[in-house]
């Protein structure tokens, strides 16, 4: 496991949070910081767990822009606690000659840290990691897919062989431990093997609130 301080060189920035109801929901800019910027040598190895400081107290939950370059060879990537290893999920995916750029979010460890943890797929995927933390959600207001913080996968249509056809939805629960309806539910959509450009969105069904295609 590398770490990396909060304050190294770098071009992560934090931004700022967002306070819990005691204190009135306020937004508070933190000062610029860089958070983890590895480049040249410091490539992410296949299997790697990359963990850096970010802003906030322990199950809090940090915004991350993680941006994956210059890589040698196909892979992804995941953002989570530094209490736990990296589960079945994907934040980031990536082969040689892309920048895609994505927000990732995860909670903060005891230990002040949340870490990228690099895929392993054949021991040819190093890769260089840009993360910018975007700013950080109070653990108070914010209602974690699984107790453990980890992400729960509602989805994967590569099991069973069916293959979302242009302009089709897919429908899938999620969980509101007895929220409110109409609460925002974010998600993180990995589109594989795409056969022509496309987009991807999710929306609220009219029909059940309590799902999202």
């Amino acid at each position: 496991m590398r770490n990396f301080n909060r304050f190294a060189a770098g071009v992560g920035l934090a931004a700022g949070a967002i306070i819990g109801p005691g204190a009135g929901g306020e937004y508070l800019p933190f000062p610029e910081a860089s958070v983890a910027h590895a480049f040249d040598d410091n490539k992410v190895q296949p299997g790697e767990k990359l963990c850096f400081s970010v802003e906030g107290n322990p199950g809090d939950v940090a915004v991350v822009n993680l941006t994956p370059v210059r890589a040698e060879g196909p892979g992804y990537g995941l953002l989570h606690s530094s209490d736990v290893g990296a589960s079945l999920a994907s934040n980031v995916n990536y082969k040689p000659g892309t920048v895609d750029p994505n927000v990732a979010m995860a909670p903060i460890g005891v230990d002040g840290k949340v870490c990228y943890t690099n895929s392993n797929t054949g021991g040819m995927n190093r890769v260089d990691l840009v993360a910018d933390h975007l700013g950080t959600i109070a653990g108070s207001v914010f209602t974690f897919a699984q107790p453990n913080g980890e992400p729960l996968r509602r989805v994967d249509t590569r099991e069973g062989g069916i293959v979302i056809t242009p302009n089709n939805d897919r429908v899938f629960p999620v969980a509101y431990y007895d929220q409110v309806l109409g609460e925002v539910t974010t998600y993180e959509i990995s589109l594989k093997n795409p056969t022509d450009c496309g987009g991807k969105h999710t929306r609220q069904t009219s029909c059940n609130p309590r799902t999202a295609c």
